[in-house]
């Protein structure tokens, strides 16, 4: 009890002091006021900050591969399968993040593999910019080191290596690698396709020059 009345003394003794000083100085006074209010209560627990209007946001998982090549030369050299063939299967990864398409070979143009191989590519089911059930590609690949020996991704961040087929003639979606390809059909009065068989051959074919031979799977 004595404690309790103590530092009631302590306190109106501190607040009368306050109000004298306040009264001879506004400005001390004004000081003190912003002071308090700003000043924590050792009373109360500190409010936990709320990180539910800022949650931590988990590290962004690459979603291409940062291979993009300069020109079709470039991803020729770059991949080390280059096969042409058709979209027989499809289906989500077990995470869904990523697709995976079953590909029948018709022609190995570069490299070795089996008859049917897998291709992955990060998106889902039914996007556009993906391999499509049903069509022909001619595809430039590199092996899933994290998949089985049968699974490759398309050279060149996904897209540079993607080549829809329709007949002797390619499409592709990046710009640079179309603009090579029907200049290089265009110099050896080739169609697409040969021609790009031509430059894996490693030279540039005349115009009355037999196109490389292909290796059937």
């Amino acid at each position: 009890m004595r404690l309790k009345t103590f530092a009631f003394l302590i306190g109106t003794m501190t607040l009368a002091g306050s109000l004298l000083l306040g009264a001879m100085n506004p400005q001390f006074a004004l000081i003190s006021a912003v002071q308090s209010a700003h000043s924590p209560d050792p009373a109360r627990p500190a409010a936990p900050s709320d990180t539910s209007l800022h949650p931590q946001q988990p590290p962004a998982e690459s979603v291409s591969y940062a291979d993009g090549q300069a020109s079709l030369k470039q991803l020729v050299d770059a991949s080390s399968l280059i096969v042409t063939g058709t979209v027989i299967a499809q289906a989500s990864r077990q995470d869904g993040r990523a697709v995976i398409s079953t590909v029948e070979v018709r022609d190995r143009l570069k490299g070795t593999s089996i008859f049917h191989i897998r291709v992955i590519q990060p998106g889902q089911l039914g996007d556009p910019a993906l391999l499509q059930s049903g069509e022909s590609y001619a595809l430039c690949l590199n092996p899933q080191l994290d998949a089985s020996s049968d699974t490759y991704y398309i050279v060149g961040g996904g897209i540079q290596g993607m080549f829809l087929r329709n007949g002797h003639l390619l499409r592709n979606s990046d710009a640079a690698m179309a603009a090579d390809l029907q200049a290089l059909s265009d110099q050896t009065q080739l169609s697409n396709i040969d021609a790009l068989e031509a430059l894996i051959a490693g030279r540039l074919l005349e115009p009355n020059d037999a196109a490389p031979k292909r290796s059937a799977v």
